[in-house]
């Protein structure tokens, strides 16, 4: 290697890593390998020695397979340093229609949680044992063994799919039976937007607002005509138009509040647009389908109802999206979750932002000069909205019950210091059964003398993080993880722990989605190593302006078979002709 190195000039290191640069550039911008030549071809018109080699696709493409490859064990020495960590892992069919399980694992690094991919595998067999296969695989290719798991592994996050979550044979219950301590978490994305969804059923109205709301999205999104007239009208009445996205985008929450917000920002232009098309005689299905639309919509309760939505959902949106950050700890889960709660429950007593600005607009039936029909029956109205609140309040504290109990609540309560006592002689009291019940837990991992060492620690520790409260967790365990005093190095075990639980796929999610751009439709030959490399390039990865060529560099020239071209001489990777340099 370093004779190899020797023979490469500065102007032939510059080269290679404006090459292995432009190779980069090609995942990160979801480009397929064939656009690497005329990239290649740009830079040098405009003047980059590039050199005469290695501006194909080929080469793009083992250059992308030695980056990968550093990435790799990039997190292997991670993951190696790593007291503890745990797995996430979901389901998605990619665009060859193979089943792809992707695997990542959550630990902690320099007193931050991170997660990074392990490998995605093409399973064999969807059922729990071939998944649960192909998640051994995954982390066996960044070195984690069954010795690892046994004293590493402490939790394990999953969706709500029966093969996973199934309690005598899912993946769960292998996952635990090699190794018992571990924890296993159903996504609290998936949770929540299932305990909305259980709202939805069992709300008659809503299921008709959520119908007709889909109805004017698929109206607008597939007529370019139709568009055009709205933005028309739109411009005599001097409004912006909000764009109405396509059927696929009206999800719950965040996707459904963007949902309403467009529809209520539209409303007027859009009930001017539909009466127009319904007086106007069009033949076809056009002047049926407004006046279909505008039966539903074009009425006081419907109006009101989407302001009211807008409130309803604003609150749970926010902590969607907070459920979605990667760094999102389990102490924080249950306080961030409460306070969304009471944010809903407020709405039964007091008139929400959106809800407000309806009233203002609404008098004597009609709505920003707009004549509605049906009437206002506040009693109905605030029954309805009452049901759906209690409803989304209680199904959610079915879908987060699990949370709320031990092991789970142990570190939240133990852990989370937003809600410790402020008295001194109550704290001094507080958290022990807890910290116990933790260390009950995971006793393969604490000895009795480790536990009792732990449970020295546990009031001066309270003491010491007491005094930071006005601080986030992430924040203060950070610090404290980094610093490792000596005093807590006991206690900071259980804290790494905490900090390595994952609660959220959402990651994974992300992770398909890009998984989808890389692998579509014109790629669906792309082979799994390949497809391996690019996304641990897009996940695992620096930014662009952050990458730096060298480790994959000297990877490309020490690593496989054939030769490589460098300064117009062709060596040998393996370097057996050096010596007779």
């Amino acid at each position: 290697m370093a004779k190899v190195m020797r023979r490469m000039s500065a102007d032939n290191m510059t080269k290679f890593t404006c090459l292995f640069n432009t190779a980069y550039f090609i995942p990160r911008m979801h480009l397929s390998f064939s656009r690497y030549s005329a990239l290649c071809e740009l830079q040098l018109m405009n003047g980059v020695a590039l050199g005469q080699n290695y501006l194909n696709d080929h080469g793009c493409k083992n250059f992308i397979m030695s980056i990968a490859a550093v990435l790799k064990e990039e997190t292997k020495a991670q993951i190696g340093k790593a007291n503890y960590f745990s797995i996430l892992a979901d389901g998605s069919t990619d665009s060859a229609i193979i089943e792809q399980e992707a695997v990542y694992v959550r630990f902690v690094h320099e007193g931050v949680p991170v997660t990074k991919l392990a490998n995605f595998v093409a399973v064999e067999h969807s059922t729990s044992e071939g998944v649960y296969t192909g998640i051994k695989s995954a982390l066996s290719s960044i070195d984690i063994n069954p010795n690892d798991r046994s004293k590493k592994q402490v939790g394990i996050n999953l969706d709500g799919a029966s093969v996973n979550m199934g309690h005598k044979s899912g993946v769960q219950a292998l996952a635990r039976a090699d190794v018992p301590q571990t924890l296993v978490i159903h996504c609290i994305n998936h949770n929540l937007e299932l305990a909305i969804l259980d709202v939805k059923k069992h709300t008659p109205y809503l299921v008709k607002f959520d119908d007709a709301l889909k109805v004017i999205f698929k109206f607008y999104f597939y007529s370019p005509k139709r568009r055009r007239e709205l933005y028309t009208i739109a411009a005599m009445l001097d409004e912006k138009l909000v764009h109405y996205g396509g059927l696929q985008q009206i999800r719950w929450l965040a996707s459904q509040e963007r949902a309403l917000r467009s529809l209520a920002r539209n409303y007027q232009t859009t009930i001017l647009h539909l009466e127009d098309i319904a007086s106007s005689g069009r033949k076809g299905e056009d002047c049926a389908k407004a006046k279909g639309i505008l039966k539903d919509v074009k009425t006081i309760k419907f109006c009101k109802f989407l302001y009211f939505m807008m409130d309803f959902t604003s609150s749970l949106s926010l902590i969607s999206q907070a459920f979605q950050a990667e760094d999102m700890l389990l102490v924080d889960l249950i306080p961030k979750l409460t306070s969304a709660l009471l944010a809903l429950e407020s709405l039964k007593f007091t008139t929400g932002a959106n809800l407000k600005s309806f009233f203002k607009k609404f008098k004597d039936g009609d709505f920003n000069e707009l004549k509605l029909q049906g009437k206002l029956d506040e009693t109905s109205c605030e029954n309805l909205y009452s049901d759906m609140i209690d409803g989304a309040i209680g199904y959610i504290d079915v879908r987060f019950g699990k949370l709320q109990k031990p092991p789970f609540s142990n570190f939240s309560e133990a852990l989370g210091f937003s809600t410790w006592p402020h008295d001194t002689q109550e704290l001094v009291k507080f958290g022990i059964s807890e910290m116990e019940g933790i260390l009950d837990h995971f006793s393969d991992i604490f000895s009795e003398e480790n536990k009792e060492a732990v449970m020295e620690e546990w009031l001066p520790f309270k003491l010491h993080v007491s005094k930071m409260r006005s601080s986030s967790s992430l924040q203060v365990y950070g610090e404290l993880l980094r610093g490792r005093p000596v005093q807590f190095s006991g206690i900071l075990q259980v804290v790494e722990i905490m900090m390595a639980l994952s609660v959220s796929t959402a990651g994974v999610e992300r992770g398909f989605s890009t998984m989808n751009i890389e692998k579509n439709s014109k790629r669906t030959r792309l082979q799994q190593d390949t497809l391996n490399a690019i996304m641990a390039i897009n996940v695992n990865g620096p930014p662009l302006n952050q990458f730096s060529a060298s480790a994959a560099i000297y990877h490309w020239l020490d690593c496989g078979t054939g030769v490589r071209h460098i300064a117009g001489h062709a060596l040998h990777a393996d370097h057996d002709q050096e010596d007779n340099d």
